[in-house]
C-alpha cells in the first residue's frame, strides 16, 4: 500500500499463458466523497462463479481450498483434500507414490505455479508462512476439460514479491532452496522427473524475463 500497486496486475498478466489461474485486473482512479485517493485495480476474485466462467464446470461441481479450508463446496470435499494430502506425505520418489499423485493434481500446473513464486521471489505465499494459495477441482469426474478430478493452483495475492520493502534484495536470494523446503514442493523435488519438469520451468522462466527486460514498454 505504500508503493506503486503495478506488482500484482504485471506478475499476473505476464503469467496469464501459463496452466494456472490467474485474475484479470484494470487500473482505477479512486475518489471519495470527491477527494482524490490514488491509483488502484479493480481484480476479479475467484469463486465458483469465475471457475464456471474460465473453466466451462458446473458452479455446483466446483471444490475450492483457501489454505487449507474448503472455500467453495460441501463439507464431505474436505475428504479429497485430505486424500491429497496424504498423497504429498508419501516418499515421491518412488514411482508408484509419485505416479498416484500425478493422477491427483496436474503436475505441470503445480511447476508453472511454484515457478512464478521461485523466479519472482515472492515472500508471501505456500513456502512462506504457508500464505496465500489456493487449489480447486472439479467433484465429479469426466471427459471434459477440467473436469478430470485433478487439483490446481490459483495465484493471487503476489505483490509482496520483486524485492518489495526490500530494496530488490532478494534477487540475490536462493529461492528455489526455500521452496524446497517448503512441504509439498520438497517432497515433489525428491522426485527426478519432476524435478526436470520444474528446473525447464525456470528455465522458461528467465528467458521470458530477458525479452521482458528488453521490451520498450
Amino acid at each position: 500500500c505504500d508503493y506503486a500497486k503495478v506488482r500484482d496486475p504485471f506478475i499476473q498478466e505476464t503469467v496469464s499463458g501459463l496452466s494456472m489461474a490467474t485474475q484479470s485486473s484494470r487500473p482505477a482512479i479512486v475518489f471519495i466523497n470527491g477527494e482524490y485517493w490514488g491509483v488502484y485495480a479493480i481484480e476479479e476474485d475467484y469463486s465458483d462463479s469465475s471457475i464456471h466462467y474460465d473453466y466451462g464446470v458446473d458452479r455446483k461441481n466446483v471444490v475450492m481450498i483457501k489454505r487449507g479450508v474448503l472455500e467453495e463446496g460441501e463439507e464431505s470435499d474436505m475428504a479429497l483434500y485430505d486424500e491429497l494430502c496424504a498423497s504429498f506425505s508419501r516418499d515421491l520418489s518412488d514411482p508408484e507414490a509419485y505416479a498416484e499423485l500425478c493422477e491427483k493434481t496436474d503436475i505441470k500446473n503445480i511447476a508453472d505455479y511454484y515457478s512464478v513464486l521461485v523466479y519472482t521471489a515472492n515472500e508471501d505465499c505456500i513456502f512462506a508462512g504457508n500464505n496465500n494459495w489456493r487449489i480447486w477441482r472439479a467433484r465429479t469426474v469426466s471427459d471434459d476439460p477440467y473436469q478430470d478430478g485433478k487439483w490446481r493452483f490459483m495465484l493471487y495475492d503476489t505483490e509482496f514479491s520483486l524485492g518489495l520493502y526490500k530494496n530488490g534484495e532478494t534477487a540475490r536470494q536462493d529461492t528455489l532452496t526455500i521452496a524446497e523446503e517448503s512441504e509439498w514442493f520438497g517432497a515433489l523435488m525428491k522426485n527426478d522427473d519432476f524435478k526436470k519438469i520444474a528446473m525447464d520451468h525456470l528455465d522458461a522462466a528467465a528467458k521470458i524475463a530477458s525479452i521482458l527486460m528488453k521490451d520498450d514498454r
